[in-house]
């Protein structure tokens, strides 16, 4: 799993700003001015938060990797629950997932949605992936002659909420 701490990261090379124990950005969080005081305080360097790409989860403290991958499907009329069980039965033991979930839209398509580890994980993932949509695919319509039946998109977060 793909864990990091800001005490880890901190132990990379940063360099050097202006010496300053912490303030506070904009928003009210703290960071860091220099490493000593960054890794006293165990926050990152206010040079530096443009580099920490990774979302940050819970706290200052610990950042975590994340993608997601979206795929979007059509079912043929009479097929729902058909698809919707194949769907659910199918195998998902695939490092690096953490959840996903399928829902259906108002006008009447579906998709899945998942939260990976990385976009390595779902890369690695990709031929399993493709073995489940086979045990599924004769219930789908086509999206268009460009997209087959899946119009698929992954990508990594630049930002998440969570309450």
């Amino acid at each position: 799993m793909a864990r990091f701490t800001m005490e880890a990261a901190l132990t990379q090379a940063w360099p050097r700003s202006p010496a300053g124990l912490s303030k506070r950005s904009s928003n009210g969080s703290r960071f860091a001015r220099d490493r000593k005081a960054a890794t006293v305080l165990r926050l990152p360097l206010a040079s530096e938060l443009h580099r920490i790409h990774p979302v940050e989860v819970a706290s200052h403290r610990e950042v975590r990797m994340t993608a997601y991958n979206c795929v979007r499907f059509r079912v043929r009329p009479g097929q729902e629950e058909r698809f919707e069980q194949l769907l659910r039965s199918a195998g998902r033991d695939f490092e690096g997932l953490r959840k996903m979930a399928l829902s259906k839209s108002a006008d009447g398509s579906y998709f899945s949605i998942a939260e990976w580890e990385s976009l390595e994980a779902i890369a690695a993932a990709r031929p399993m992936m493709k073995a489940n949509l086979d045990t599924f695919r004769d219930t789908l319509l086509e999206l268009s002659q460009d997209l087959g039946v899946t119009d698929p998109i992954s990508g990594e977060a630049i930002f998440e909420m969570t309450r």
